[in-house]
């Protein structure tokens, strides 16, 4: 009935992550005959006596590795945007793999007792087949869930991403452990986990699309912040001006070309407020054909728009480092979603990778003087103009 039980909720498990569940259900089914929980489940009595080929020592040891680099990888913007998509094939496959191993283990002899040992391996491969099915619709799923927070917070400036990511750490390595105690509980809580996502995705779809208004000329349906409709063109009357984080907000816009500028910094469409999809500052419009930067005055009007804020951010963040350690966090978001973001959002995931870590290098090592008097106040006016000089420069290489 474990078996069973896992082969049902592994979806749930392998949602997140790859490596960390078949890491600890390894684990489990080598050393769960010791454990004091664990002893007690007919599965793991004599499972870790003679090892098969999920529970070996080298398998184990392999796992624990990629779990760790898994863990690591997640937590960086970077190297999860480009992951994203061979992650999801490794926890389908990961989640298959796990499962044809763990069948073995405790339904064998069961098996055994009514078919034959080729119908055994056929019947694990099917339920294994089902299973990796299963994780791709859920991780397929979560992941258009994050890559919508994703374009909203692009930076994460609210930490909504990174709790997540650490709560689905978190699940990842204990929910293996409770599954095999509590089979029943942990099924139930992976489907309300899957629901949680279901219902997020939704409201968060729903409401994104209740802002839209109707295009008084054509009648085409447009975000309240555009500026032209996508399909005829037409000047909008009143289009609503952006937050912080993109969206439209009920205020009208008493400047234009500012919020042409605004909202191609929010990585939209400068003409009907399209989220655009590539990290690239030579691309089009998907919805209206329009060219972004097509012109060098607006290429020079938007490093304009993102140099008079160094004026504006250097007072607040100077402020913010004579803070010991309290302070150094708030400071950075600040001048990374002012002078950072706007143009990380038009650099290639590989060159942003290169970035952020020549970056954050150096970064790292003033956040260690942060902390001495008066020496501390100037980290973090560095570290802002060390980054904005670093990605501006690659913005602009973009061009040549």
């Amino acid at each position: 009935m474990n078996s069973l039980f896992y082969a049902i909720g592994a979806p749930g498990l392998f949602m997140s992550r790859a490596f960390v569940p078949a890491f600890c259900t390894a684990l489990c089914l080598r050393f769960g005959s010791s454990l004091p929980f664990l002893k007690q489940i007919p599965l793991f009595q004599g499972a870790g006596v003679a090892p098969s080929w999920f529970t070996s020592s080298w398998v184990i040891g392999l796992l624990g590795v990629l779990a760790f680099i898994e863990i690591v990888a997640t937590k960086n913007s970077g190297f999860s945007e480009v992951m994203d998509g061979i992650h999801k094939y490794g926890r389908v496959g990961m989640a298959a793999v796990s499962t044809f191993g763990i069948l073995p283990a405790g339904d064998a002899r069961f098996v055994e007792q009514t078919f034959n040992i080729s119908q055994t391996i056929m019947v694990d491969a099917v339920i294994s087949a089902v299973v990796a099915t299963l994780v791709w619709f859920s991780a397929t799923l979560r992941n258009a869930t994050m890559n919508f927070l994703y374009e909203i917070d692009e930076e994460d400036d609210l930490g909504i991403q990174s709790f997540i990511s650490w709560l689905e750490d978190g699940w990842s390595f204990l929910a293996v452990f409770l599954f095999f105690i509590y089979p029943l509980l942990v099924t139930i809580l992976v489907f309300i986990i899957i629901g949680f996502f279901l219902i997020l995705r939704a409201y968060l779809r729903h409401k994104e699309e209740k802002r839209k208004v109707f295009c008084t000329n054509c009648g085409t349906s447009i975000y309240s912040s555009a500026l032209d409709c996508p399909s005829c063109k037409i000047n909008v009357l009143d289009p609503k001006d952006i937050g912080i984080f993109g969206t439209a907000i009920e205020n009208s816009i008493t400047d234009r070309s500012l919020h042409a500028l605004r909202l191609t910094e929010k990585h939209r469409c400068p003409s009907c407020a399209t989220r655009l999809k590539k990290r690239s500052v030579r691309q089009t419009c998907d919805a209206c054909g329009h060219s972004i930067f097509k012109t060098i005055e607006i290429r020079q009007a938007y490093l304009k728009l993102i140099k008079d804020r160094l004026y504006t951010t250097i007072p607040v963040i100077t402020a913010l480092s004579f803070i010991p350690i309290v302070g150094i966090i708030p400071g950075i978001i600040f001048y990374r979603f002012r002078l950072v973001t706007p143009f990380k959002a038009y650099i290639p995931a590989r060159q942003g990778i290169v970035l952020k870590v020549f970056t954050k290098t150096i970064s790292l090592f003033l956040m260690g003087l942060q902390v001495v008097p008066v020496v501390g106040g100037a980290t973090l006016p560095i570290m802002a103009i060390l980054n904005y000089k670093v990605y501006r420069r690659y913005f602009i290489k973009q061009f040549k």
